[in-house]
């Protein structure tokens, strides 16, 4: 690692908050339970898109309120998406991303994050760290406070099976109402 890289990496360890962001109000224990979730995923293959933008859709519709932002490698500028997204261009030196999506999504207080990304990144792990969630489930990272559940999952991770996997995990480890 060249002393330029080690500058990078002082500085993007100094921007990570010294306590991680948390929600203020309860921690659901599992998607049911959330009223507001954020998915954070990578929108730059259409289909991965369609597929996480479908469960966004399918989340909605169970009465739950879900904020989405998407990372697009390159985009114009004029482009417009269902969802808020950010891009390369606004991810700085130091792997921080910036701009006006990502100070609306820090904003939000979730109940849940998604993680969607099938392996971490510093970007991934800088937004984890800083939205504000009482559950946060992301690929395993190498800061070990970004996420409450760690999916070792392949790098050709579908959004469905990502998805299948955080939902197998968290009904094996949550107790269950009975009814």
């Amino acid at each position: 690692m060249g002393i330029i890289d080690r500058i990078k990496e002082r500085f993007y360890l100094k921007s990570l908050p010294a306590k991680i962001a948390r929600n203020k109000g309860r921690v659901p224990r599992n998607i049911e339970e959330a009223k507001t979730i954020g998915i954070l995923f990578d929108a730059t293959d259409i289909d991965y898109r369609k597929k996480t933008l479908a469960y966004a859709d399918k989340l909605r519709k169970q009465g739950k309120k879900v904020s989405t932002l998407g990372f697009i490698a390159t985009a114009d500028k004029e482009a417009t998406f269902s969802f808020d997204f950010f891009t390369l261009r606004q991810i700085d030196w130091a792997q921080r991303p910036n701009g006006d999506a990502i100070t609306h999504w820090l904003n939000l207080d979730l109940e849940v994050l998604i993680c969607l990304f099938p392996q971490s990144s510093k970007f991934t792990e800088y937004l984890a760290l800083h939205t504000r969630a009482g559950l946060k489930i992301g690929p395993v990272a190498t800061n070990p406070s970004c996420y409450d559940l760690m999916l070792d999952m392949p790098a050709k991770s579908t959004p469905q099976q990502i998805i299948q996997q955080y939902e197998q995990v968290l009904a094996k480890t949550v107790p269950q109402k009975v009814a």
